[in-house]
């Protein structure tokens, strides 16, 4: 078995080294030591509170330092303003709860496409049929993987079918789960220059790690993602961004009266929020701690390791040249729509014929993980690391057979 070119990050990313240590970690010190104390202090205060001994025993949970600065860090990781909020919880669908919430109050239709993530919209449409509100989907995705799109087109045909749809909510990918990078900043700046927009709430469960997004947390009003994929904590924990002046004070205010009455179900939230301000329920429900050393280890990771465009740009080019040569076709053509998720078909009606199981299958035999659909298409998630020649050597082999 040839060593993995693992290329799927855009499903689950790898786990970090300090997430990881964290992980192993804790399940030894939990192992050891169980709910003592110790872990009470530690969980509160950091790993300065434990005594020497232990600390020097369990050096992999060293980078967590309570539920505070995991906040701070998960917003440096996001490059947003400092003085933004930040909502953790076991499960970004929560956060996609509590965002749908948020938005059919005051919305009366809410602009959505067909390139957000099915589940997403659903929850969008169940809390928009309890509360009266409309939705207004219109079809972008084939266009867009037909090469029918340019950035700027995209901007002008969402502006103008909000506009004529009286629509005054939006929701939308930063980038959707084959890779389209949405320009939502220039949408939403052109959308308020030419009618109202009460609230924009993004899906940046692709984004978060891959793609900036300061100018989307400013710019929109809720911002949800999760900590699996892009920044590679592995466990799975949701995050949530908001702080724009305008909604800031509507979003907190509402979050803390469901918190109060009991309308959002989510123990690691509660948890969280117990930790940061010393009042620990008496009655509480008992949860999973390890997402948030996890996501705080995988995001001192990210802030500690300094991206290339260069290198992004280099494997894209070398990723194309060799798809090209053995007839395989990037499906979205302008750069300005790109991101590091290259989604591509093959030219090779036995490959198109295959299952996307199959393919995936066949390309995991040659030691390459990555995603994949029906009719000859991947979607391969560049690392930030160079393809090394070894990396292209196989690549070329791979996508050069008939299967």
């Amino acid at each position: 078995m040839p060593e993995l070119l693992y290329l799927d990050t855009a499903r689950l990313g790898l786990m970090s080294p300090r997430a990881c240590r964290a992980s192993v970690d804790f399940a030894r010190f939990a192992g050891e030591y169980g709910a003592t104390l110790y872990l009470t202090d530690f969980l509160k205060d950091g790993f300065s509170s434990l005594p020497s001994r232990l600390a020097s025993s369990y050096s992999g949970l060293e980078d967590w330092h309570g539920v505070t600065a995991l906040r701070k860090t998960l917003l440096e990781v996001a490059g947003a303003d400092p003085s933004a909020n930040v909502l953790v919880a076991s499960r970004a669908a929560t956060l996609m709860q509590i965002a749908a919430r948020l938005l059919v109050r005051p919305c009366n239709n809410i602009f959505v496409t067909d390139v957000s993530w099915p589940a997403y919209q659903h929850t969008l449409q169940r809390a928009a049929h309890q509360c009266g509100s409309q939705i207004t989907t219109v079809k972008i995705r084939r266009d867009l993987l037909r090469g029918k799109l340019t950035a700027d087109e995209l901007i002008v045909r969402i502006v103008t079918q909000f506009s004529n749809s009286s629509c005054d909510g939006l929701f939308l990918p930063l980038v959707d789960n084959l890779g389209v990078q949405i320009p939502i900043s220039r949408i939403v700046a052109s959308i308020r220059k030419k009618c109202e927009l009460r609230l924009a709430v993004v899906d940046a469960a692709q984004a978060y790690n891959h793609v900036s997004l300061d100018e989307t947390i400013r710019a929109c009003d809720v911002v949800i993602a999760g900590c699996h994929k892009w920044l590679n904590a592995f466990t799975p924990m949701g995050v949530g961004f908001f702080g724009r002046t305008g909604s800031c004070d509507y979003i907190r205010d509402s979050v803390c009266r469901w918190k109060r009455q009991g309308r959002i179900d989510d123990p690691l939230m509660q948890f969280a929020d117990e930790l940061e301000l010393n009042q620990p329920r008496q009655f509480g429900e008992t949860v999973s701690i390890s997402p948030l050393l996890t996501s705080n280890g995988a995001a001192v990771d990210a802030l500690e390791k300094q991206v290339s465009r260069d290198i992004i740009e280099s494997n894209v080019d070398s990723l194309t040249s060799i798809a090209e040569s053995h007839r395989w076709r990037t499906l979205v053509s302008d750069p300005a729509l790109s991101s590091r998720i290259m989604l591509m078909q093959s030219g090779q009606l036995e490959v198109q014929k295959l299952s996307s199981e199959s393919l995936r299958r066949r390309f995991l035999d040659r030691g390459i993980a990555l995603s994949s659909y029906a009719k000859g298409i991947i979607r391969v998630a560049l690392p930030t690391r160079c393809l090394t020649k070894n990396d292209l050597v196989r690549l070329d082999h791979t996508l050069s057979r008939t299967f």
